[in-house]
């Protein structure tokens, strides 16, 4: 038989409290087992919108950092990538600078002094890769003037009828003859006063007319305030101008040109003319090279064999366009000077003091023999040389021998300074 409990008020009371702090025990455990204080929307819904929310843009800046530590570590690559090639670079250049300062390339500098022109300088290249045939170089250039008359105000309008006009025929080195004509119209607007064109107003525009008729003259004025007609050669060739014809129409007179041949002059041509004029030759290019050496010129023999150079004087060595010759001179001599260094030699077993009386005088045993204070080089196969320890030649520390006496090296003579 059922019966049924009834249960006082504080009873139900206690029994509620009971349940809630099961409940706030089970809600606890929960937070502490989650972490959240809020896990689902009904316990705030406020809150864990807002918490879902930041959840999410946490995890987006998540992914950023993501993407920004690769691009971190693509940097970081990049950057070791570049501190390789600087490395690499740095190598090269330490290289170049090491090239640079091998004298491979044997050069010679040399005063140029021509003195007085007479017109037949020149310098030949012989030898090296230029060959037997003699590569001439002109030292001068050919100067021919036709110097002009007296010069006055030419009046080329003819009292208001604007019709005066000059005219000559020109031929300069050789090429065909030009007619030359200046009249009002080329005298106008170029002119400040066209009744009284000056000499350098003149001269200008015959100028103009030189150059459009390919004519290898210029009309220059000289200190007398006279219009001449020069013509230039660099090439070896004599310069010459000569004009006819000669013809001054309605009134247009004063001009002090006249019919004429030049005369010829020779000036010496400047170090960095000539620079630029070797330099330039096709049949010297890659086979010798030229520069300005503090005005003195600088020949570079590009090659192994032996170069000479004709046109200097005998005695003093300088560049004057004479008979003399350079001592022949190549790259392969200084290779085999470099070449022979103590880094190359052997060590011979000690003299003794059996060799100490022929310290002054070094011991030729093939091809190269060097005295004890290097000033002189006889071509052998190699040399014995003999020095003391305070000796003049600077070698490999020495081993064994601390009684002062002569010690005995061997250095060996490479196989290319039998091709030099």
């Amino acid at each position: 038989m059922a019966s049924n409990i009834t249960l006082s008020a504080g009873v139900r009371q206690n029994l509620l409290s009971l349940q809630n702090t099961a409940n706030l025990m089970a809600m606890t455990q929960n937070r502490l087992a989650t972490g959240k204080k809020v896990n689902t929307a009904l316990d705030n819904p406020t809150n864990f919108f807002t918490s879902a929310s930041l959840r999410g843009r946490a995890s987006d800046m998540s992914a950023l950092l993501d993407a920004m530590s690769n691009g971190i570590k693509t940097l970081e690559a990049a950057d070791n990538g570049l501190t390789a090639i600087t490395k690499t670079v740095e190598s090269m250049q330490s290289t170049l600078r090491q090239a640079r300062q091998d004298k491979s390339f044997k050069s010679e500098s040399y005063t140029v002094n021509i003195g007085t022109p007479a017109g037949t300088e020149d310098l030949s290249f012989t030898g090296g890769s230029v060959g037997t045939t003699a590569v001439n170089v002109n030292l001068v250039t050919s100067v021919n003037t036709l110097g002009g008359g007296a010069f006055s105000a030419v009046n080329f309008t003819n009292g208001g009828n604007n019709n005066g006009s000059i005219s000559f025929d020109i031929s300069a080195n050789g090429g065909a003859a030009q007619t030359i004509t200046v009249a009002y119209a080329d005298v106008n607007g170029v002119a400040a006063n066209n009744a009284a064109v000056t000499a350098s107003e003149l001269a200008g525009i015959i100028n103009t007319k030189l150059t459009a008729a390919n004519v290898a003259a210029t009309a220059v004025v000289d200190s007398g305030g006279r219009i001449d007609l020069v013509s230039a050669s660099a090439d070896g060739n004599t310069a010459n101008i000569t004009v006819s014809n000669f013809a001054a129409a309605n009134g247009a007179t004063g001009s002090g040109l006249a019919n004429g041949t030049g005369t010829d002059a020779y000036t010496a041509k400047t170090v960095d003319t000539l620079v630029a004029q070797i330099n330039a030759n096709t049949s010297l290019i890659g086979k010798v090279r030229a520069s300005n050496d503090n005005g003195r010129l600088r020949i570079e023999n590009l090659s192994t064999a032996d170069l000479t150079l004709t046109g200097l004087n005998a005695t003093t060595g300088e560049i004057t366009g004479g008979t003399g010759t350079s001592v022949p001179w190549s790259a392969a001599m200084i290779r085999c000077s470099r070449a022979m260094s103590w880094a190359e030699a052997r060590r011979l077993p000690s003299g003794g003091r059996r060799n100490a009386h022929r310290r002054d005088r070094p011991a030729v045993d093939g091809d190269v023999a060097i005295s004890q204070d290097r000033a002189s080089i006889v071509q052998r196969d190699h040399v014995d040389v003999f020095d003391q320890r305070a000796g003049h030649i600077d070698s490999p520390p020495h081993r064994g021998n601390n009684h002062g006496d002569t010690e005995q090296r061997r250095l060996i003579k490479p196989a290319a300074c039998d091709t030099a």
